[in-house]
């Protein structure tokens, strides 16, 4: 079983560990800028980040806010994994950039492409030939129609539909449940 290191300890960082242990993976601690001495979460050590501290080891952002997630993604030296639960379908030609967690029940159709550190989130759909910009979101149950563009940023809320061929401007806020044709 390989190492790695979870980058948060909030609610999105819960989930990640499990995706790390359903991939085979050992969380060796967690970083977090506001920890206090001596904090642990999940029975981990809790430390603020240092580009010194198991420097071969592999990271995952695990923050689920798409702007805090970028910035911190500015600054970290480590390298990237990917994680992707062993309950999503995903096609054979799907393109997944590093850093990206793919949630159970995630269906990915053909010539998708997904940029760096995306969270698809459980129960979404995108389907064929759709592209999501590096640090967006696809929310739980959203239906992503094919050759959609989410750019980069992106926020779509828990339910949303996006239908095919629509193009989703960097950093927009898709309420949950809206449908955008």
């Amino acid at each position: 079983m390989d190492n790695c290191l979870i980058y948060g300890t909030g609610g999105h960082a819960l989930t990640v560990e499990s995706l790390a242990v359903k991939n085979n993976y050992e969380v060796a601690a967690f970083f977090d800028d506001n920890a206090n001495i001596d904090h642990t979460y999940r029975q981990k050590a809790v430390v603020p980040y240092d580009v010194g501290w198991l420097p071969d080891c592999p990271l995952v952002v695990a923050v689920g806010n798409n702007a805090v997630r970028k910035k911190i993604v500015s600054f970290v030296a480590h390298k990237y994994c990917t994680f992707i639960d062993n309950a999503a379908f995903i096609t054979h030609d799907v393109r997944i950039g590093e850093g990206t967690v793919v949630m159970p029940g995630a269906i990915v159709q053909a010539g998708v492409n997904i940029g760096r550190h995306v969270i698809l989130n459980i129960g979404c759909a995108v389907d064929h030939e759709a592209s999501i910009g590096d640090f967006a979101h696809i929310g739980p149950r959203c239906y992503i129609g094919g050759g959609a563009v989410i750019g980069e940023g992106v926020t779509i809320g828990a339910g949303a539909v996006v239908m095919r061929n629509v193009k989703i401007e960097d950093w927009t806020n898709i309420p949950p449940l809206s449908v955008i044709t």
